[in-house]
């Protein structure tokens, strides 16, 4: 348990909270003490973990037993579904499908140079967790004229926003705040889209991941590299993992950070895609974000 003293999103040194990385609400027990002033702490709980956590996975963290922010268990929320005559009609919690969207999201856009800030060809639907042939199988006894459809809105920004918050946590409680800008609580607060830092990378394409999550630096210039998050939150379920840039970090810093082992920013990094070390540090000046001279 490490302690901060700031406010790990704005910096602030006043009204400050212990701060739960991984939520609570997922089962995370990590804290960050004296890291997230209330101010932040009420906005990112109303912004992500609520339409997040309270919302699109309320079911699935129902059946799995997880906790809410008051240590009680998740009561899950009334699905709403249609019948073969297009009628609706709703089901109380305990009745409702377990069904969460998993995401495959497209290179962060700082890496692949896109603008857009929502691209619909920025995700996939990976998968519909939770939704399997037993469930299936007891709702449709209990409600025969169930059409077997699901309604549900993908919401990947503030999916892609809930992991901008894990990383940004994780990496400060592993190594501290010293020597390093960091960028991702830009996209945790809401000023900036959350898919041009966060995406999603092949297995392959990614270093080896221990514990589920490794950092490692690209070089832009000689005295600071990119800090890139890699983080397997579904431990190998899927053939890709979820990436994030966290921010620029000094290269005399690295020797602390010894996943971190600078490389190239050029035409063969697979992993990005980008031939040019100046198109990245001018996407990032265009998004507003910090860059060193």
């Amino acid at each position: 348990m490490r302690e901060i003293g700031a406010c790990i999103y704005c910096g602030s040194l006043n009204s400050l909270t212990d701060e739960h990385y991984f939520p609570l609400s997922l089962g995370g027990t990590d804290i960050l003490k004296k890291a997230s002033c209330t101010e932040c702490a009420k906005a990112i709980n109303s912004r992500i973990e609520s339409r997040v956590l309270g919302s699109q996975l309320a079911n699935f963290r129902r059946n799995l037993g997880l906790p809410s922010r008051r240590n009680k268990k998740a009561k899950g929320k009334p699905g709403v579904y249609r019948d073969t005559l297009g009628r609706t009609f709703t089901v109380p919690a305990k009745d409702a499908l377990t069904a969460a969207l998993i995401y495959e999201l497209c290179t962060a856009g700082v890496l692949c140079g896109r603008m857009e800030i929502f691209d619909d060809g920025a995700f996939t639907i990976a998968s519909i967790h939770g939704k399997d042939d037993i469930e299936e199988q007891e709702f449709c006894q209990k409600y025969p004229l169930w059409d077997k459809t699901l309604t549900i809105l993908p919401q990947p920004h503030l999916f892609a926003a809930l992991i901008a918050k894990i990383l940004h946590g994780a990496f400060i409680n592993s190594f501290g705040m010293n020597g390093c800008i960091f960028y991702l609580p830009k996209v945790i607060i809401g000023d900036l889209s959350p898919l041009q830092l966060v995406g999603s990378v092949k297995r392959t394409d990614s270093p080896k991941i221990e514990g589920g999550m490794s950092f490692s630096g690209i070089c832009i210039s000689e005295h600071h590299a990119l800090l890139i998050a890699d983080y397997d939150i579904f431990n190998g379920g899927f053939d890709f993992i979820y990436q994030a840039v966290v921010g620029i970090v000094e290269i005399s810093e690295m020797a602390k950070i010894s996943e971190i082992k600078p490389a190239k920013f050029s035409a063969s990094d697979t992993r990005t895609g980008r031939s040019a070390t100046n198109d990245v540090l001018k996407h990032l000046r265009l998004l507003g974000l910090a860059v060193p001279s």
